[in-house]
């Protein structure tokens, strides 16, 4: 059996439809205005949850005093909340454009995290320790072998990372490194493979060229018997 294919509409419908449409826009409108009569932030719904909240203006407009938000007619305008760039989206209902969008996602996300970090935390441990003990211990050993297969991806975190410390935690490890200066002058200068055992000039690597790419070509093939991307 195919899909119905109902008529097109007639014109007097299409009419009917747009009448409706800016009827509902008008009565919208009239009870939003009530609404942020007497308030000090805008009512305006934005998602099931979210509201405007930006601060209402009073402007007299043929002599009669007429409270306008600012957010909103920056909305229907199609211009960014944050910048003077265009919407990324539909006008009238796009708030912002895809640059502030992504900076806005990332900040909500991460004030979110830090909210609800403890009950986060307590449902991952609790996961964690009704997996059994094989389990962990198997995840464990693959967490570990993909670390050592992507060494340049765990540099570039610990780069992340170390751009995100705050003051107090870069000042510790600047105190840290400057008590400890002349033993990493003197590993610095030349120490013995972990590996092999065979002397490293210069350098802080922990292992040579082949004990590390040996490593990491173990790591691969562990991962990839796992069925992990290596």
């Amino acid at each position: 059996m195919g899909a119905i294919r109902y008529p097109d509409p007639t014109p007097e419908q299409l009419a009917r439809r747009a009448y409706a449409r800016r009827h509902a826009a008008k009565c919208r409108a009239a009870k939003l205005a009530a609404a942020n009569q007497h308030a000090r932030t805008c009512t305006h719904r934005e998602g099931p949850h979210g509201r405007c909240g930006g601060l209402l203006e009073d402007r007299v407009v043929n002599g009669r005093v007429v409270r306008s938000c600012p957010r909103c007619a920056r909305r229907k305008a199609g211009i960014c909340r944050d910048c003077p760039r265009p919407v990324y989206g539909q006008v009238g209902k796009a708030l912002r454009c895809a640059a502030c969008k992504a900076r806005s996602v990332a900040m909500q996300t991460k004030k979110s995290e830090a909210a609800h970090r403890a009950e986060k935390r307590a449902r991952a441990r609790e996961l964690w320790l009704a997996m059994p003990a094989e389990e962990r211990e198997r995840r464990a050993i693959l967490k570990r072998a993909w670390r050592k297969a992507h060494p340049d991806k765990v540099k570039a975190q610990k780069r992340r990372e170390a751009l995100r410390q705050s003051p107090h935690a870069r000042a510790y490890h600047q105190r840290y490194r400057e008590a400890r200066k002349g033993q990493r002058s003197a590993v610095a200068m030349g120490h013995a493979c972990l590996g092999c055992g065979e002397w490293i000039p210069r350098g802080r690597a922990k292992k040579c060229g082949p004990c590390r790419q040996r490593t990491r070509d173990e790591a691969r093939a562990l991962l990839r018997s796992a069925g992990w991307a290596a």
